[in-house]
């Protein structure tokens, strides 16, 4: 690397004289990269599926008691977290969104498969043999990484904060997928650019709410947003401070996470398009439709942070691995008061499946044929032949090379409602030509 070089990777790593949200062209070795670490997440037993929602779907409501069930947490020596994380992800690709999930292994997403069907009726589910954007070199890719906004104890929105002051719960996705789709409907815009929100999340122990290192004693903090109670002053003295109702409304909601089950998060946002400015506006739009969902008697939501162009690659490789790394001092309350943890109801709002509320017809809704709306284009971005076939696909997904297909057997066909058997497939008529990337599960 020459010294010009090295200057600018370093001012680029430090986001020196970059704009926001910035993008980068890919090379050949940033694309051989990115695909290596999808075979390997592939290798290691990740599956990947995709979930088709009604359009009356439980939204986030039915998401609260999906995620408390699909995994728990393990732990070794009493206190070290060994816990699986799972991935919820948003994807576009200009004509369709889907809502696909990520598991770490087979006998994950079998779990996944009954307790998805048994909190959204209705919902199709189907394991897909690409799991990650196709992109080239040459093309250009932006993105972000997300993180609170204050210390973990307030709560974001969520149905448990809905009552407070009066406001009602609302779905992000409103905004988001219209603007993954790249139009104010969430209609498709046809062209070229592909996005992907992932949250990649993990079971917290219990500890995360009853003080000592690895907590912080929410009874506490509610307690003084709730009760009268004595501060040291800035000159020294004591003064007593009397909590306003909107506080002592904050406080009754920290308190009620008391014993809920914890999660921590990874949140990331990407996308890729054969011009550096799209790439970049979907980007910063997506992460300004996150920074709105702010809860406004809590203050608490979410924070972009714009990734230097130099960091991209490694952003995407972590996207394709589905990596979530939370080391021992990052646990630590005392050390990481704002670190990325939330209660299920909260996860909920930013890992549910939608209702057609949103009013966005490039979603890829079960029983499309039913309801408003406009169907998706006919050509689906990642329904390609399974592994093994040579037939190719103008699909927007990345193929996992066929070394690699053994690694997914699909689950029992006799097994859950839903569920194909003996090769009839449950999706609606007339579209079997278009899923043959996919294994109904």
């Amino acid at each position: 690397m020459g010294i010009s070089n090295g200057i600018e990777w370093l001012f680029g790593w430090l986001g020196v004289g970059q704009q926001p949200y910035e993008s980068y062209e890919l090379t050949e070795s940033d694309v051989s990269a990115i695909e290596d670490a999808a075979a390997v997440y592939r290798n290691y037993g990740g599956v990947v599926v995709r979930t088709r929602p009604p359009r009356d779907s439980g939204g986030i409501d039915a998401a609260v008691s999906l995620l408390q069930t699909i995994h728990d947490v393990e732990v070794r020596l009493g206190f070290v977290n060994e816990s699986d994380h799972h991935a919820h992800e948003i994807y576009s690709d200009g004509d369709r969104i889907t809502f696909n999930w990520a598991a770490p292994t087979a006998d994950a997403a079998d779990r996944f498969d009954r307790q998805v069907r048994s909190s959204y009726d209705g919902v199709t589910v189907a394991e897909i043999d690409r799991a990650v954007p196709a992109i080239e070199a040459g093309e250009y890719a932006a993105g972000a990484t997300f993180g609170l906004a204050r210390e973990f104890w307030y709560p974001l929105q969520s149905p448990l904060t809905a009552a407070v002051d009066g406001e009602e719960l609302t779905d992000p996705y409103a905004d988001i997928v219209a603007d993954a789709a790249g139009t104010d409907r969430g209609g498709g815009t046809g062209d070229d650019c592909r996005v992907l929100v992932q949250t990649v999340f993990e079971p917290a122990r219990d500890a995360w709410s009853r003080g000592g290192p690895w907590g912080h004693d929410v009874s506490v903090t509610a307690y003084e947003h709730r009760e009268p109670h004595q501060e040291q002053s800035l000159s020294g003295g004591v003064r007593t401070v009397e909590p306003t109702p909107r506080e002592q409304a904050v406080g009754r909601l920290i308190g009620e996470q008391a014993g809920a089950r914890g999660y921590y998060v990874t949140m990331r946002v990407v996308a890729v398009a054969s011009d550096p400015e799209t790439a970049s506006q979907r980007v910063r739009r997506i992460a300004t439709d996150y920074e709105a969902y702010t809860h406004p008697a809590t203050e608490q939501g979410v924070v972009a942070t714009p990734i230097p162009p130099a960091n991209v690659p490694d952003l995407l490789e972590d996207v394709a691995g589905r990596e979530h790394e939370f080391s021992a001092t990052d646990r630590l309350t005392r050390l990481n008061p704002t670190k990325f943890l939330v209660t299920a109801p909260e996860l909920a709002g930013l890992c549910h499946l939608p209702t057609d509320a949103i009013n966005a017809p490039a979603v890829d809704w079960a029983n499309m044929d039913a309801g408003p709306g406009v169907p998706p284009a006919a050509t689906q971005m990642e329904d390609v032949a399974t592994a093994g076939t040579a037939e190719e696909s103008d699909d927007r997904f990345q193929p996992v090379s066929a070394a690699d297909a053994d690694v997914n057997v699909p689950l029992d066909a006799d097994s859950g409602p839903n569920r194909a058997s003996d090769g009839a497939s449950t999706e609606e008529p007339g579209t079997d030509e278009d899923r043959s990337g996919e294994r109904e599960r």
